[in-house]
């Protein structure tokens, strides 16, 4: 394997704790199918019921039935007034920009936020500049650089990193915003809708902070505004970009946002079955505690062999071992004894270096395979 460049095997199973990938069964640790939902019965059938009724898509229309399905099931889970479905998570970011629109002057971003974001605030056609991860002097030190007064920024992160599981401190952030009213923070939850939060509404109901980003709308500059987005192909078990929060928010994005305007709705079948993902993971609370014992369980293991790993309530953990090559070497030996936990040189958050393994929990993973894959991981650092 060549210590710069992931594992690239053909998945011919649903994602899940087991998964058969070039015609063979894996122990997976991989990828972002947090509560193991994408190859639940209900949500595949689901699929089919709604490819037999609609179609595989609508076309140029915007609405059909398994689409207002999914906002419908997003303000249920999120309880907020309104949300918008779109075609990508990736998408998202753009569309709260946009909705935003002239109510920013300058946009900050994360160092290492994902390229999606990233991609969001060049879009915004605002000054763009960037402050160290999830430092929050270092955001106020830049606020202070670049802003006049009575200048808005936008601020943009992810809520939760996608490799290291790091979270934003996103009460931090607010507070140092208190110097500029009209301030706006928007989040990428797409590594934290279902997983973060008493109900799983992610990094702001994590904070304490989730009804005010309900209810925070565009165009009220009089104080902080909270926006969230992501998409709900992780641990949702669906398909397709959120914007969940208030009418006003939603409006916003359907009267400005390019993205929405000119790209096409998710499928009919996506869109079913991530109305029932959805609403299972709202009428089923104890698959994320159990996806919350599970992350423990891992996290604990991985520090009992002496690894660097930090005490966090997400399911995407990093683990560094040595260099590139000795990571790489230990992905492939995984791998040979049936376990997938990739290692990835570069991505949008790992800071550059030699990479990480990274490991992803599941809630349909039991004791057993944890123990396996800490047993295994110990015979090979």
């Amino acid at each position: 394997m060549n210590a710069q460049t992931p594992r690239r095997g053909i998945m011919e199973s649903p994602p899940g704790a087991e998964t058969v990938i070039d015609g063979r069964r894996f122990l997976y640790f991989a990828g972002s199918s947090y509560l193991g939902l994408h190859g639940h019965p209900e949500v595949i059938e689901a699929a089919c019921d709604a490819l037999r009724a609609h179609g595989l898509h609508t076309a140029t229309g915007r609405e059909n039935p398994p689409l207002v399905d999914v906002a419908e099931a997003a303000v249920r889970f999120f309880d907020t007034s309104s949300a918008l479905y779109v075609g990508s998570g990736y998408g998202s970011n753009s569309v709260v920009a946009d909705a935003l629109e002239a109510t920013f002057d300058a946009v900050f971003v994360d160092e290492l936020a994902h390229y999606s974001v990233r991609d969001a605030t060049l879009l915004s056609g605002r000054p763009v500049h960037v402050y160290a991860s999830r430092d929050v002097g270092s955001l106020a030190e830049v606020l202070r650089r670049h802003l006049g007064p009575g200048d808005r920024p936008l601020v943009m992160t992810d809520g939760v990193f996608p490799d290291f599981g790091w979270v934003a401190p996103v009460s931090g952030y607010i507070e140092v915003l208190t110097d500029y009213p009209g301030a706006a923070l928007c989040l990428d939850d797409s590594h934290s809708f279902g997983i973060l939060g008493e109900n799983g509404r992610g990094t702001f109901e994590h904070a304490g902070l989730w009804r005010r980003c309900a209810e925070s709308s565009p165009d009220d500059t009089s104080g902080i505004r909270l926006f969230v987005c992501g998409t709900l192909s992780k641990a949702m078990g669906g398909f397709g970009g959120l914007v969940p929060g208030s009418e006003g928010v939603v409006q916003a994005a359907r009267d400005r946002s390019r993205y929405w305007r000119g790209s096409a709705s998710p499928t009919a079948p996506a869109a079913a079955a991530t109305a029932t993902a959805m609403e299972f993971v709202r009428m089923n609370p104890e698959l994320r505690e159990q996806l919350r014992y599970n992350i423990r369980a891992v996290r604990q293991g991985l520090r009992d062999l002496g690894l660097d790993v930090a005490d966090l309530p997400t399911a995407n953990v990093a683990v560094q071992v040595g260099d590139a090559e000795n990571m790489a070497r230990i992905s492939c030996e995984l791998e040979e004894r049936g376990i997938i936990v990739p290692y990835f040189s570069d991505y949008s958050d790992i800071p550059k270096g030699d990479g990480c393994l990274r490991i992803a929990v599941f809630a349909t993973h039991t004791p057993d395979m944890i123990e396996r894959l800490l047993e295994t991981l110990s015979t090979l650092l």
